[in-house]
C-alpha cells in the first residue's frame, strides 16, 4: 500500500523541473505525512528494519526536502534508538548485498555512506556473483557484486 502512494506520488505529484516543491500544502501534506509515517512504521516493523530507504524517499516526494539532508534525518531518527553510551563498542551489520563499490570518490550518487576500503579478495560464487572481500580500518566487510562488475575492478 505504501509503495503504491509513493508510486502515484511520483507520477501525480513531483515535479521533476521544480523537485523542491512539495505536491501538497498545509493540513494535507500533515494529514499525508502521518499516514506515510504510519505506514512506513508497520512496514518497518514487519520487515525488521530501521525503514530509512521509505523514509528518504517519503522526505523528498512529500515534503520536498534535499535528498542529503534527507539521508541525514533518516540517520538522526534512528539514533535514538540505540541505547548505548557514547564510545561504546557496537556491533553493526552491513548486508554484503548493500554494499556498492567504486574506484573513484562517487560524485553526483544517492549513496551517502562512503567509506574508504582496500579489496583484499576476490572470488566467484554461484550464479554470476563474486564476492569482494574488503578491508575498512581493522574490520572486514563483505559484498555480493556481478561477476561483470567484479571484472571491471580487476581490469578498468
Amino acid at each position: 500500500m505504501l509503495l503504491l502512494f509513493i508510486a502515484l506520488l511520483l507520477v501525480f505529484g513531483h515535479n521533476p523541473s521544480n523537485p523542491g516543491i512539495p505536491p501538497f500544502a498545509g493540513a494535507t501534506q500533515v494529514v499525508a505525512g502521518v499516514a506515510a509515517g504510519f505506514g512506513i512504521g508497520v512496514v518497518a516493523s514487519l520487515l525488521g528494519v530501521a525503514g530509512g530507504e521509505l523514509l528518504i524517499s517519503t522526505l523528498v516526494l512529500l515534503f520536498g526536502i534535499d535528498i542529503k539532508l534527507a539521508g541525514s534525518l533518516s540517520l538522526a531518527i534512528s539514533l535514538p534508538a540505540v541505547d548505548a553510551e557514547i564510545g561504546t563498542p557496537l556491533r553493526v551489520q552491513i548486508y554484503a548485498s548493500d554494499v556498492s563499490i567504486a574506484l573513484e570518490v562517487p560524485v553526483a550518487t544517492s549513496i551517502l555512506n562512503v567509506l574508504p576500503a582496500t579489496i583484499t579478495g576476490l572470488a566467484d560464487d554461484s550464479g554470476g556473483q563474486s564476492v569482494v572481500r574488503l578491508q575498512v580500518c581493522n574490520q572486514e566487510l563483505l559484498a555480493h557484486i556481478t561477476r561483470k562488475s567484479a571484472l571491471l575492478l580487476i581490469s578498468p
